[in-house]
């Protein structure tokens, strides 16, 4: 959030290294926490997700954990292109800059 800002409030003016340096650590940073929200088993999305499970839903939950690793690796290839744009919208908004 602060180089978001930094970036959205310096205009562009400095040190284009500064910029482009800036402008790479918002991107990762935002990319790897769509990434972490991601409902899938040892990511903290998951957790939000069990919070909401009853109980009696717990057959469900110990599958889902105990093949948590494959789902990120399908995640990771069916749903990469769903994460980029997600990523560039939040990106725009935190620094007023399309990508």
């Amino acid at each position: 959030v602060i180089f978001g800002l930094l970036l959205r409030f310096s205009g562009g003016f400095g040190n284009q290294a500064f910029v482009e340096v800036t402008t790479l650590i918002v991107f990762i940073n935002i990319v790897l926490a769509i990434f972490n929200l991601i409902p899938v088993p040892p990511l903290d999305g998951s957790k939000l997700l069990f919070a909401l499970f009853p109980e009696r839903l717990a057959y469900f939950r110990n599958f889902y954990e105990r093949f948590g690793i494959v789902f990120i690796i399908l995640v990771i290839f069916f749903a990469g292109r769903a994460i980029v744009p997600l990523a560039i919208a939040i990106f725009s908004l935190f620094t007023g800059v399309g990508v």
